[in-house]
């Protein structure tokens, strides 16, 4: 529908700067905040390599377009180099798009609903993101692209202010993404090509709109990409073209499903007040099908071959956007809006008030309303898996010195907390600067402050089947498993879910643990794995008689490393590392060691050890001293003994930053001498422990047989009642509770007369992360395996362990003697 231009009245530009304040509310709410940087990390991930010479295509590969991320650096340093620069390209997009698309409008319709319809697409698009974003800034492209052409179809003088929005749109659309703005350079051409057919212009004139079209949206945006980034057409066309279209074309076959009309195929962000989105588009076209018709065929004959053909291809078009867009519903429905509104400003005429209103103002009336909502709640700009209220957000810097550019940015004390302890678990830099490090989901954006170590070709965007398609997590699978690039991989805990190709890779190579409550690490392994979770195992492996569960390693950890002597210890090449002893001791010690590495010359080589109670503040320091290696000498080990007044210790190891890549440091053989008693349920040394078995006075008869004494508490993992004792299947287990008791037990363990070769046993006593193996061996058929346990300090467990050896058979124990005393 069209009218005569007429100049706005005071009160249209009254409401147009309400219109624009509401469009910028849900902004000035939400850019001081973010749940996660997913999203946006994107961009400051790539304002560090840009800030670093680097480019986009070239140095790193990226579906998402050089043009949009040079706007978004270029915004960034023009305010200052923070996060608080970066939300202005947002409030700018939005400032702007209010008000050219409602003047726009307001040359041809009455100014109320240039209005609502301009408000909604802003509102829909724009508001719904803090910072400048790219699938937002598509909307606008194409808005300035399609009304300007349906409104000027073909290069005129006289209309030359429509040709300039028009060629602003088609090379901000051809710099931002592409599938934007093929539907605008479809859409340009098209009412091009319809003023030809109908005579409305010269053929001539035609062509040249074309070539003008072609020269703004195609030539010069890709000539300024390709100068600015130095790459060929060819790569150009491997990073934008293939690497998306790739991974989503084949969502438009959702596009024909029953639910693509009721729910929005994307449902990242939680439930919208409008999800039938897809019903809500199909209405538009319908309506502007039922608008636009032309009732003169004499007169507009043409266009009975042109409308019905544009309102299927504009709701096919629009029904794709909402599809292969990775983002809330709205701006998809609100690039279908500005599709529509095209058709409306291109076919209608003046005599379908009603039709217009009822389907185009009210549809947009409903479709601005839900969705300034949303962007007011931050639905998108907000989204991530943080529950913390908003009055408990940080400020961003305070996480430490190199996160200063993100100043202006309030971030969960969740993520916070993570982002605190990060420095201290990161692997020394190169000389360069760089940290043989790979960031994953989330945490792109970590590489701006602490650079990982540069890989020509490597993705910005950490996503399967878009950035990461078979040949690159073929390449990735390749890296994790190289013993020299990587030492750590770190990754949003909430995004930790890795494809069939590389979660072998990283559970091969790699030990996972947690920084804080939000980010997951990956520490590499080099080739030697010791399962704390299994005690056994890290007795054997470790020395010592710690309970390896006890065991805690975060924030700055000690990794398992092989000395050139070939012992396995807890150990750090990196300026500092710590393992917590989780158990409360009273007497703890061990054995430090200081390695030579390979290439460290034969210069003396230092490390600090130091022993302190876990969270005192002010420290104390229970054990300190200085690891000294002579020049010439290989390997070095000082024993170590620390009071631990029954509290939790931190061992730590710190190293001279001149020591940097030339010493190997840890801890071995680490024992517990003086226990503290913890109550609670028996020891399990292994993950696979069967359950405890129902209290039963039958067991502890068959276990004791006529001797009166009784633990204070027996517990029976998988065993059952025998008149020759209590069975203990292969990975049973049997424990008594000695709590404040002093003394030994004896008695016997015998081969249980059916099928199957005989087990493995232990008897062992376990008081507060303190093991000791007293007896292990293997059963025999031809006599019993006696046992004489006692308690090395006063209480703990007496245990008895089988083996879980398969086609092994049961053990039967039986308890002939106790001495055990308060």
């Amino acid at each position: 529908m069209t009218e005569t231009p007429r100049r706005l009245s005071p009160l249209a530009w009254c409401l147009l700067a309400v219109a624009m304040i509401a469009a910028l509310l849900p902004w000035w709410r939400n850019h001081n905040y973010l749940r996660d940087l997913y999203d946006y990390g994107l961009v400051l991930a790539s304002n560090g390599h840009l800030d670093r010479g680097e480019r986009p295509y070239v140095d790193y590969t990226t579906p998402i377009q050089a043009g949009f991320l040079g706007l978004n650096w270029l915004i960034e340093r023009a305010g200052g180099g923070t996060y608080a620069a970066l939300t202005r390209g947002g409030a700018a997009l939005i400032a702007v798009a209010s008000l050219v698309l409602t003047l726009m409008l307001a040359r041809r319709w009455p100014w109320w609903a240039a209005l609502i319809v301009g408000t909604a697409v802003t509102v829909a698009s724009a508001s719904q993101h803090t910072i400048l974003w790219h699938n937002t800034l598509g909307v606008c492209a194409l808005a300035l692209v399609s009304w300007a052409a349906a409104c000027a179809p073909v290069v005129r003088r006289v209309t030359w202010p429509w040709h300039l929005l028009a060629g602003v749109g088609l090379f901000l659309g051809g710099i931002n993404k592409l599938n934007f703005h093929l539907v605008a350079l479809t859409a340009a051409v098209a009412w091009a090509v319809r003023a030809g057919c109908r005579r409305q212009a010269g053929w001539g004139r035609v062509g040249v709109t074309v070539l003008a079209a072609g020269v703004a949206g195609v030539g010069l945006p890709l000539a300024v990409e390709l100068a600015w980034t130095g790459a060929s057409l060819q790569v150009w066309l491997a990073n934008v073209v293939q690497v998306a279209a790739g991974s989503r074309l084949g969502l438009l076959k959702d596009v024909w499903s029953v639910h693509f009309l009721l729910r929005p195929i994307h449902e990242y962000y939680g439930e919208l007040h409008l999800p039938q989105v897809g019903l809500m588009g199909a209405l538009l076209s319908v309506m502007g099908l039922a608008g636009c018709w032309p009732r003169r065929a004499a007169v507009e004959g043409w266009d009975r071959l042109f409308v019905p053909v544009a309102v299927a291809g504009t709701a096919a078009a629009g029904a794709a956007l909402l599809a292969t867009n990775f983002e809330i519903a709205y701006v998809g429905l609100a690039a279908w809006l500005v599709l529509v509104t095209s058709l409306w400003l291109g076919f209608a005429g003046p005599d379908r008030r009603a039709v217009f209103v009822a389907g185009l103002i009210l549809p947009a009336v409903v479709i601005g309303g839900t969705a300034w909502w949303s962007a007011w709640t931050g639905q998108r700009s907000q989204f991530g898996f943080s529950d913390a209220p908003r009055a408990d957000y940080v400020p961003a810097e305070n996480a430490g010195a190199a996160f200063a550019p993100l100043r202006g940015l309030r971030l969960p004390p969740d993520l916070m907390l993570s982002l605190e302890l990060f420095e201290g678990t990161l692997p020394d830099p190169d000389p360069q600067g760089r940290r043989p490090v790979f960031y994953g989901a989330g945490l792109e954006f970590v590489d701006r402050f602490y650079p990982a170590r540069a890989r020509k070709g490597e993705p910005l965007w950490f996503h399967w089947g878009t950035s990461y398609g078979p040949p690159e997590l073929a390449r990735l699978g390749r890296e994790l498993a190289r013993d020299d690039l990587y030492e750590a991989v770190f990754i949003l805990q909430a995004y930790d879910v890795w494809p069939p190709e590389l979660r072998p890779v990283l559970e091969q190579h790699y030990v996972k643990d947690l920084i804080g409550p939000r980010v997951r690490r990956w520490n590499r392994q080099y080739g030697y794995k010791v399962n704390l979770a299994d005690t056994l195992e890290t007795l054997a492996q470790l020395g010592g008689n710690v309970d390896g569960r006890m065991l805690h390693l975060q924030r700055q950890p000690l990794g398992i490393r092989r000395t050139t002597d070939g012992r396995l210890l807890l150990g750090t090449t990196r300026a500092a590392g710590h393992v917590l002893l989780r158990a409360p001791s009273y007497r703890f010690g061990g054995k430090a060691v200081l390695d030579r590495l390979p290439g460290a010359g034969d210069g003396p080589l230092s490390a600090d050890v130091k022993v302190i109670v876990h969270g005192a503040i002010p420290e104390e320091v229970r054990w300190s001293g200085r690891l000294e290696l002579p020049a010439g000498q290989q390997s070095v080990t000082v024993p170590f003994l620390a009071d631990g007044h029954g509290k939790q210790l931190l061992v730590w190891i710190t190293r001279p930053e001149e020591m940097a890549g030339r010493v190997l440091a840890g801890v071995r053989d680490l024992e517990i001498t003086h226990a503290f008693e913890q109550l609670g349920e028996a020891p399990r040394l292994r993950d696979d422990v069967p359950a405890d078995s129902p209290a039963d006075p039958e067991l502890g008869t068959s276990l004791f047989g006529p001797i009166a004494w009784r633990p204070q508490q027996l517990v029976v993992r998988g065993g059952w009642a025998t008149a020759g004792g209590l069975a203990l299947p292969p990975g049973g287990e049997l424990w008594l509770h000695t709590e404040g008791m002093t003394g030994e037990v004896s008695g016997q363990l015998v081969c249980a007369d059916v099928a199957g070769t005989p087990p493995a046993v232990r008897v062992l006593w376990y008081k507060g992360g303190r093991v000791q193996i007293l007896q292990q061996g293997w059963l025999s058929r031809d006599q019993p395996f006696a046992f004489r346990v006692w308690t090395a300090e006063p209480g703990g467990w007496i245990g008895v362990m089988v083996e879980p050896t398969a086609g092994a058979a049961p053990a039967v124990a039986r308890v002939l003697n106790s001495t055990l005393i308060p």
